[in-house]
C-alpha cells in the first residue's frame, strides 16, 4: 500500500486540463489552477473519468480518491451502478480489463461497501456480463471474488472473536482472583510487543469507509462493521487497565511498583513506534484517580514520567509527537517489518480538520478530496503491516479479558488508597460512597425480592403437591 501513498504524495493521477478535455470538451463549472490541474468540478465528471476505456485506465490514486470521498455525495452502490452502466457502452476487451482492475481495487480497499445488498447485486451483474462476453477473463474474475469472500470471512471471524473475548471478560467480572501483571509478564519489552499485536490486529480491520462515516458523523447502519468502535473501546480498556493496576493495590510500595512498570511499558511502546498504546498508558497515569496519589508518586520516578508526558504535549499542535512519528516513519521505511501505530485520536483529529473544511457541495473541491485521501492512505498503509513479534497467549488473554475497574470504581479505589486531602476531594468521596451505598442497597433489595419470589413459587408447588397426594389417598 506504500505505492498508493507515494502516488498521492507526488500528485500522480491528479487530472489535468488536458485529461478532462479528452473526455469532455465543454463541461460547465470546471475550474483549474495556475498549473492547469483540476481544482473544482461536478461529481458526474469525476465519475466519467473513473470509467476505463480502450486507451485509458484510472490511476490507483485517482480511483482511491473518488471512491473514498464520493460517499459524501452518493452511496457507493449508486456510483458503482453509474460506472458499470458507462462501461457497458464500451464493449471491448481492453476497457473490460480496466474495469476488472477498478473493481479489484474497490473490493480490496473498500470490501465493506459490498455488505450492502444493492452493491452485491451490481457487482454480481457486472461480473456475470464480463464472463459471458469474455470467457478468457474468468480467472481474473475468480481471483477478485475469492479475495472479496476472504475479506468478508475475515471480518465475520473477527466479529466472532470479539464476541468470545467479551463473553470471557464478562465471566471474569466477579472474580476476586488477583493476577500480578509484573509476575505474569516481567519483561516490559515483551508487554509492549503484545500490546502492539492487539493494536495492529484491531487497526487492520478498520476500513477507510468507516473512518469517513465517522468524519461525516453518520450513524453506523445495521449490519455494518463496528471496527472503529472496537478500536476505541480497546484504547479505553488499556487506559483503565493501567489505572486499575495502580489503584487496586492497597500498599504504597505495590502502587509505586505498578507506576514504574507501566511507565517502562509506555517507553517500550514508544520505541516500537506503538504510539497508540503509549498514549493510552500515559493518559491512564494522568487520570485524576492516579495523579492524585501524591504519597505514591513521591516514591516513583516522576522525572521518567515527565519525559514521557512531554511527547504527548498538545503544544504547537503536538509538535513533539509529530516529530517522533516522522522519525518512526523514516525508520519503518528502511525496516523489514515497518510497524507504526499512530496516536489514533490525533490522526482522527487531523482528519476531522480536513473534512470540516468542506467535502461536499454541487462542485467538488478536488484539492480537499485529494488531501483527505492522502491522509487516509496513511491508515491503509499502517494497517496492512503484519505484526512481526511472537505471540504470548497468556499475556494477550490477560490484556483482553482481565477484570478492570470502571470510572467510579477507580475513584473509590483511589480514595481508599489515599484518603481525601481537601474539601473538594472529601465532598467527592462522600458522594461516591452515597452512590455506591444506593447501588449496593438496590442490588441487595432486588436479590431479596428475587429469592422471596423463588421461595413463594416453591412453597406454592409444595402445597399443590401435598393437596394432590391428599386427594389420591382419600380416593
Amino acid at each position: 500500500m506504500s505505492e498508493l501513498l507515494d502516488l498521492l504524495q507526488n500528485r500522480i493521477g491528479w487530472p489535468t486540463k488536458k485529461d478532462i478535455e479528452a473526455i469532455a470538451n465543454d463541461v460547465p463549472a470546471v475550474e483549474f489552477n495556475e498549473e492547469n490541474l483540476l481544482k473544482k468540478c461536478p461529481l458526474a465528471l469525476l465519475s466519467r473519468y473513473l470509467v476505463p476505456t480502450s486507451d485509458y485506465s484510472p490511476s490507483s490514486s485517482y480511483t482511491f480518491t473518488v471512491l473514498l470521498n464520493s460517499r459524501v455525495l452518493v452511496p457507493p452502490h449508486e456510483l458503482l451502478a453509474d460506472v458499470c452502466t458507462r462501461c457497458a457502452l464500451n464493449q471491448n476487451e481492453t476497457a473490460t480489463i480496466g474495469l476488472i482492475k477498478l473493481l479489484a481495487e474497490w473490493t480490496d480497499i473498500f470490501p465493506y461497501d459490498f455488505i450492502d445488498e444493492k452493491a452485491q447485486q451490481q457487482l454480481k451483474s457486472a461480473l456475470g456480463r464480463i464472463v459471458t462476453l469474455y470467457p478468457s477473463l474468468c480467472s481474473d474474475i475468480s481471483i477478485l471474488t475469492r479475495t472479496l469472500h476472504a475479506k468478508k470471512a475475515a471480518w465475520k471471524k473477527y466479529e466472532s472473536l470479539l464476541g468470545k473475548i467479551q463473553e470471557e471478560s464478562d465471566m471474569k467480572k466477579d472474580s476476586s482472583a488477583y493476577v500480578d501483571i509484573t509476575e505474569l509478564c516481567p519483561s516490559t519489552h515483551m508487554m509492549a510487543k503484545q500490546l502492539t499485536h492487539i493494536e495492529l490486529e484491531r487497526l487492520s480491520m478498520i476500513g477507510p469507509d468507516e473512518l469517513m462515516r465517522a468524519l461525516l458523523r453518520k450513524d453506523s447502519e445495521k449490519n455494518r462493521p463496528k471496527n472503529l468502535e472496537s478500536y476505541i473501546a480497546w484504547f479505553n480498556r488499556l487506559s483503565n487497565m493501567a489505572a486499575t493496576c495502580v489503584c487496586s493495590r492497597p500498599k504504597r510500595r505495590e502502587r509505586v511498583k505498578m507506576l514504574d512498570y507501566w511507565m517502562d511499558v509506555a517507553k517500550e511502546c514508544m520505541q516500537l513506534a506503538n504510539f497508540n498504546s503509549f498514549m493510552a498508558i500515559v493518559s491512564a497515569l494522568n487520570t485524576p484517580p492516579v495523579s492524585r496519589l501524591k504519597k505514591t508518586w513521591s516514591k516513583a520516578h516522576t522525572d521518567k514520567f515527565a519525559a514521557l508526558e512531554k511527547h504527548l504535549s498538545p503544544m504547537s499542535n503536538f509538535l513533539i509527537y509529530r516529530t517522533s512519528l516522522k522519525a518512526a516513519l523514516w525508520r519503518a521505511a528502511h525496516a523489514p517489518a515497518p510497524v507504526v501505530v499512530p496516536c489514533f485520536s490525533v490522526f482522527v483529529k487531523d482528519a476531522v480538520v480536513l473534512a470540516d473544511s468542506g467535502l461536499g457541495g454541487s462542485s467538488v473541491p478536488w484539492a480537499r478530496w485529494w488531501a483527505v485521501s492522502q491522509h487516509v492512505a496513511q491508515l491503509v498503509q499502517w494497517k496492512s503491516v503484519e505484526c512481526p513479534y511472537d505471540r504470548h497467549p497468556t499475556v494477550l488473554n490477560y490484556l483482553l479479558t482481565n477484570p478492570i475497574l470502571n470510572e467510579k470504581q477507580l475513584d473509590v479505589a483511589s480514595y481508599e488508597c489515599e484518603q481525601p486531602e481537601n474539601s473538594t476531594e472529601k465532598e467527592a468521596f462522600k458522594k461516591l460512597k452515597y452512590v455506591t451505598h444506593l447501588f449496593i442497597h438496590s442490588s441487595i433489595t432486588q436479590s431479596f425480592y428475587f429469592l422471596l419470589k423463588c421461595f413463594l413459587t416453591l412453597f406454592r408447588e409444595a402445597l399443590r403437591s401435598a393437596k394432590n397426594r391428599e386427594v389420591n389417598i382419600k380416593s
